[in-house]
């Protein structure tokens, strides 16, 4: 996806824990700027702005969410990405990729994007990462932490580009909608650092932190036909033009039965994209997609019942002492208020932009606020690979002991009655 470009656009951004803290978290020697890692820096974000000089059609996107930074530490300037890496593309199907109704969509837990972007390098081990690829340019965002004893070096010449912004800031507003950032921003001119000012910069956020707590759990015993319960009975919409919803990435070895399940009570999905077959194991669906996308509506003050579906495992090779073997499978649910809102400027802000993901599902008004909810592992049945064998053997000793059967009876001589 990299293209030629003609210039390039930057913009380091750092937000401390405190207005005692903005003057002494970077110093520069009149061509750069050092911030130094401490316990005072909340966050950084890194963005370049690639202006090509070709069009393009279409549109795409790479994410990266790392386990290691935690989102509610990062929502006043980041949007709510899917965890792990995430290839979205609106004009070409993505190898191993699956089909939804909006996008190309290819999904893996390890990182598969590139180690840069024309010269811009993507820092995956220690940032969250948000490239879009528009028609005429690529954006691209990293949030990071900056711990103790690391340092970044900033500059025009370090970023390689023709317009170079640094800023520190103090995170003095950060409500349901709006965020204020109050500090010094400094600009670069062609011979070194212009004259730092201060400068306050608002803008409104897509993606918000819900306070309210929702409890996800799957419900005992879990079995081959695993349900997720979501109680809303206590929970109030924020206005009403909000609704709740649940977006899954499921792994292949857990499915979505998109013509009903056992349960009758169960939540119906309003889409569900990617391994459908209902009767492969997941072992041969190996070059068949990476697994499914789902959107669930949910119901507001009930308790919501989800009837997910698990596949056959891979025999395990464990010893015979263990009486059983199971595969454990981990997945990350998204659950989050949808709210119309008539504000045509969340679409964009200074720090993210909305890109062609979940989001596209919904208007460009829409607000989302996000509820905490942890990880779900679910423990899968898995056959003992030396029982394998014995059912195996044993199959098929009764299939050709049938067969025997069966030709003896058909072409034997009936016995005469004396």
């Amino acid at each position: 996806m990299s293209n030629s470009t003609c210039s390039k656009r930057s913009r380091l951004s750092v937000v401390v824990d405190g207005v005692d803290h903005i003057e002494g978290s970077s110093h520069d020697n009149g061509t750069h700027v050092v911030v130094e890692g401490s316990s005072h820096i909340v966050a950084i974000h890194k963005r370049f702005i690639l202006e090509r000089d070709s069009n393009v059609n279409g549109k795409n996107r790479i994410t990266w969410k790392s386990t290691t930074l935690p989102w509610e530490k990062f929502q006043f300037w980041e949007p709510r990405i899917v965890d792990g890496f995430s290839l979205y593309s609106e004009d070409k199907t993505v190898e191993n990729a699956i089909t939804t109704p909006k996008y190309s969509f290819y999904h893996s837990l390890q990182y598969e994007g590139p180690s840069d972007i024309d010269g811009v390098k993507l820092d995956w081990q220690n940032c969250d990462i948000d490239v879009s690829y528009g028609p005429r340019e690529t954006i691209v965002d990293q949030w990071c932490a900056l711990p103790e004893g690391q340092r970044i070096v900033y500059g025009k010449d370090v970023a390689g580009t023709r317009k170079a912004e640094f800023g520190v800031f103090n995170l003095e507003l950060d409500d349901s909608i709006d965020v204020g950032l109050e500090g010094i921003i400094c600009r670069w001119n062609k011979t070194g650092i212009e004259k730092c000012q201060k400068g306050l910069t608002m803008f409104k956020k897509a993606h918000t932190l819900s306070m309210e707590k929702v409890d996800v759990r799957l419900i005992e015993p879990v079995g081959m036909h695993p349900t997720l319960e979501i109680d809303l009975q206590e929970i109030m919409p924020y206005t009403d033009k909000c609704e709740i919803f649940m977006y899954l990435i499921l792994p292949k070895n857990l499915f979505i039965d998109q013509f009903g399940g056992h349960m009758t009570d169960s939540v119906t999905p309003l889409f569900v994209s990617g391994l459908t077959d209902l009767e492969k194991p997941s072992y041969q669906l190996q070059n068949n997609g990476w697994g499914s996308e789902v959107l669930y509506r949910l119901r507001n003050g009930e308790l919501n019942r989800i009837e997910l579906h698990s596949r056959y495992s891979e025999p395990k090779n464990v010893s015979e002492q263990e009486t059983s073997s199971t595969e454990l499978v981990k997945f990350n649910p998204i659950l989050f208020e949808a709210c119309d809102t008539g504000i045509s400027n969340l679409f964009q802000n200074p720090f993210y932009s909305k890109g062609v993901g979940y989001e596209r599902y919904f208007t460009n008004d829409t607000i989302f606020h996000h509820f905490q909810n942890r990880q779900i592992g679910v423990k899968i049945p898995a056959a003992r690979w030396h029982d394998y064998e014995k059912t195996q053997w044993f199959t098929v000793l009764c299939l050709l002991s049938s067969m025997f059967y069966l030709f003896y009876k058909l072409f034997s001589k009936p016995k005469r009655n004396r």
